[in-house]
């Protein structure tokens, strides 16, 4: 790569570097005397370097603090490439630099509960972004810690507005209306809506003795069951405002008057509809969607949404899939369509034939085929009308929820109001539509003008959303996510009392479980939270090599962040974790010479690859290109090459996510010339760095532990995590969110009377009465430090007698050496 590289001619570097907390200032200058150039370093003055670049670089004025913006959002099934932004904060590099920020998801129930529920019952959750401060410094917890957004995880959005009302979707929902209206209830009707399984949607008519809907009612109000079981459930339309919905064929066999959603007399119509839809009800929604010619597959698309009545405008002309029986029995339980034939030929079409797509919208749905006459649309404007009148104040309450476990068959479902239930039965098989439910989390992290976006669970934007991406979004959110900020690379000192600081804080759990009101006290413990720094993510904070040397210096210009994830994936047996060095920070070597600037950049991405390879056999950079001949990156190789279009096409993705990442012209990508996979090396001309990129554009590295059995949506959270402290050591290392959930896997095998003390490896300790806890407990501590040094050391320093030197070094400190006798990387105890 070094030869292809010099090939290429890598640009001088200027020199210039900010520090840590702020953007831009510039800390480095180059004067020119007497026909040199001199390197003048601020921090010693008079200290001076003779150089040969060439030319001074003049000293930027400063920009102040250096903003740092984290944002997450998630995508749905039904929209895979619109993002939804659920949580949002703003805070500056003084704020985080030398912390962490903790990404979590935090569910509604609370903890006592949350033991108690299936994995397929934790469904709502509100996100949180917490910064970390192991340094001991405090901060307002207003500042600290931001919530964002609840969202469940079929893509339902809550937030409460600043003048403390609900908003669920954009709509306001009532919550402990007084006075209470149930009691009013003297009929329920039902409906269930299985167009979407296992994601139900129920049609609820709660009327009093005169037959009069009872408005008003709240959430809490209702309690539903499907078969027995008691479902938690969302009130997804509370004020049965009516919802139109007006599609319209966009293809050019259509009038242009009535074409898509932008024809002069479709807009005409729906403006007409929507000042009478809201004399019925003021926040009645009317809304047009312009569609191709696939008219059922469109109409499909609409099941199990809140549209009470569809208006189709076509001219018949139709192409797509017909609908098969089963989905033919769920349209006619949907919304009601009125078919527009903007061609106004209905009587001909009826003469030549039995059939037309108008009449079979209208007879399957319940609703009307009419003609648009010489360009009015006064009869269908008639029809709507007649529906809003009929039955636009008598439209139902509106219950969501999810059913784990996919059992088919017939199954029946109460609504209780009050003092009155309504049942019904519903037959469950394939479904029509996509469930509803998230594609994909996707993490934006900004400093300064440098953005990275990641996707942190679920569906990559590229090709369909299948059942894995579902699965691994409901893994994620159960997970850990962390974000470590950085200026230059700490020193390894500096992150073990990083490191010991956070597993430090684990004492009190291991305390707990040995008290007789032990799950008690671990609750109280979990509110109270905890300090996390995984070995792995530690190892790649730091720096391999010298920083400075006779002819040389590094020096950074913005922040690093290093990304790390912990969580299992659903209906699987594996955990994955994943540290990810994200391109935020610009690090340039300072020399006089080319050669060594090359040299330098190119020793430090490579020291910091193998440090990937040794946390992550396999699922490296370094791995993964390993013995393969590179080539740079260019179209003209795999477009001309014996590779399949789709492969062309991934290439193509590839490169637009580089030039995402690294400006154009500014890098150099080198990859397997046989394209096997699509891992590559890439150099920033500017400051010459090489960062080894994953085939997902992460940087970093994966690796996967096996539990003994699948997770499903029908395991109990408590079982789910004393599985994973069994199997993976995930719960016991702390890697699990929900309330702070290492507490949850000691939770888990409290019962068992045993404790997991949280270290680099998965290691226990039996408990076998509370007067053992004093000494175990510093044992465990003892060896957990010797664990996190080996796990550092190895990563960072590769293995041999540096490694072995450290361990042994810090093994002798006070404490350590006599409670755990470690010597080597090899030697820990328990």
């Amino acid at each position: 790569m070094a030869e292809l590289i010099r090939k290429q001619g890598i640009p001088r570097n200027w020199g210039k570097y900010s520090d840590r907390a702020y953007g831009r200032v510039p800390m480095v200058r180059f004067e020119e005397k007497d026909g040199q150039v001199f390197y003048a370093d601020p921090i010693r003055p008079g200290a001076e370097i003779a150089t040969s670049l060439g030319r001074a670089d003049e000293a930027a004025e400063p920009e102040g603090l250096l903003p740092v913006v984290i944002s997450l959002a998630f995508t749905t099934m039904d929209a895979p490439g619109q993002p939804v932004e659920v949580a949002r904060c703003e805070w500056t590099a003084q704020d985080v630099c030398g912390r962490q920020v903790r990404l979590g998801f935090k569910p509604v129930q609370d903890t006592a509960e949350l033991l108690a529920s299936r994995v397929g019952d934790v469904r709502t959750f509100t996100p949180f972004l917490s910064i970390q401060a192991i340094d001991g410094e405090q901060m307002e917890t207003e500042k600290a810690v931001h919530m964002g957004q609840t969202f469940t995880l079929s893509g339902d959005v809550m937030s409460v507005n600043g003048e403390g009302t609900v908003i669920l979707n954009g709509q306001q929902v009532v919550v402990g209306a007084a006075p209470r209206q149930a009691q009013k209830v003297a009929t329920v009707e039902v409906k269930a809506d299985a167009a979407r399984y296992p994601d139900m949607r129920l049609l609820v008519w709660p009327r009093d003795v005169d037959g009069r809907m009872v408005d008003n009612l709240t959430p809490e109000e209702f309690l539903v069951s499907d078969e027995g079981d008691r479902m938690m459930h969302l009130l997804r339309v509370q004020d049965r405002a009516p919802s139109i919905l007006f599609l319209s064929d966009e293809s050019l066999s259509m009038p242009g008057e009535f074409r898509g959603d932008s024809g002069a007399s479709m807009l005409a119509l729906v403006e007409n509809v929507r000042r009478a839809a809201r004399k019925v009800h003021p926040r009645a929604t009317v809304n047009v969607r312009a569609t191709n010619s696939n008219l059922w597959e469109n109409i499909i698309k609409t099941l199990g949404t809140k549209v009470d009545l569809i208006v189709y405008a076509t001219d018949g002309h139709i192409k797509g899939s017909i609908p098969t029986v089963q989905e033919r029995a769920t349209l006619a339980l949907g919304p009601r369509i009125i078919a527009m034939n903007v061609r106004g030929n209905l009587d001909l079409l009826r003469k030549r034939s039995d059939s037309n797509v108008f009449d079979e919208m209208a007879s399957l749905t319940r609703g009307k085929a009419l003609d648009v006459n010489k360009g009015n649309a006064s009869a269908i404007e008639a029809a709507v009308l007649e529906f809003l009148e009929q039955e636009g104040r008598e439209l139902p309450y509106e219950l969501g929820y999810h059913l784990p476990g996919g059992q088919l068959g017939m199954r029946s479902v109460d609504v209780t109001v009050g003092p009155v239930t309504g049942q019904t039965n519903y037959q469950v098989g394939a479904a029509v539509a996509a469930p509803k439910g998230l594609a994909s989390l996707r993490l934006t992290v900004k400093i300064g003008d440098r953005e990275v976006e990641r996707v942190i669970g679920g569906h990559s934007g590229f090709g369909p959303v299948v059942q894995a991406d579902i699965d691994h979004v409901m893994g994620a959110v159960f997970g850990v996510h962390l974000l470590a900020f950085e200026g230059p690379p700490p020193s390894f000192s500096t992150l073990m009392d990083d490191v010991l600081a956070a597993r430090l804080s684990f004492e009190r759990f291991d305390r707990a479980v040995a008290e007789e009101d032990g799950m008690l006290t671990i609750i109280e413990a979990i509110e109270e939270g905890h300090h996390f720094l995984p070995g792995e993510l530690a190892t790649l904070m730091m720096r391999t090599g010298l920083g400075a040397g006779e002819d040389f210096c590094f020096a950074e210009q913005g922040m690093r962040c290093v990304y790390f994830a912990s969580h299992p994936v659903l209906n699987d047996d594996r955990i994955i974790t994943r540290v990810d060095i994200l391109p935020t920070s610009m690090t340039y070597v300072i020399s006089p010479h080319t050669e060594v600037v090359m040299e330098k950049s190119m020793q430090a991405g490579l020291k910091l690859a193998s440090a990937e390879a040794a946390l992550f056999p396999g699922e490296n950079t370094f791995d993964l290109l390993a013995g393969k001949l590179l080539t740079l990156l260019n179209p003209d190789l795999y477009t001309s090459d014996s590779i399949s279009p789709d492969q062309v096409a991934a290439w193509e993705r590839q490169r637009e996510k580089l030039e995402g990442i690294f400006r154009r012209p500014g890098h150099l990508a080198f990859c397997a010339q046989d394209f096997s996979t699509q891992a590559s090396w890439v150099v920033d001309l500017e400051t010459s760095e090489v960062y080894a990129l994953l085939p997902d554009m992460s940087g970093g590295g994966h690796k996967t532990s096996r539990i003994e059995q699948q997770l499903t949506e029908l395991d109990r959270v408590v079982s789910m995590m004393n599985r994973l402290a069994q199997g993976g050591g995930t719960a016991a290392n702390g890697m699990l969110n929900p309330l702070g959930a290492h507490a949850l896997g000691v939770a888990a095998t409290y019962g068992q009377n045993l404790a997991r003390i949280y270290a680099a490896a998965s290691m226990a300790i039996i408990l076998l009465d509370s007067r053992g806890i004093e000494p175990a407990v510093k044992l465990a501590l003892a060896s957990m430090a010797c664990e996190n040094v080996k796990s550092i050391s190895l990563g960072v320093f590769g293995a041999g007698k540096s490694a072995n030197r450290a361990v042994e070094v810090f093994s002798m400190a006070e404490n350590v050496a006599g409670a755990a006798g470690a010597h080597s990387p090899f030697s820990c105890s328990m």
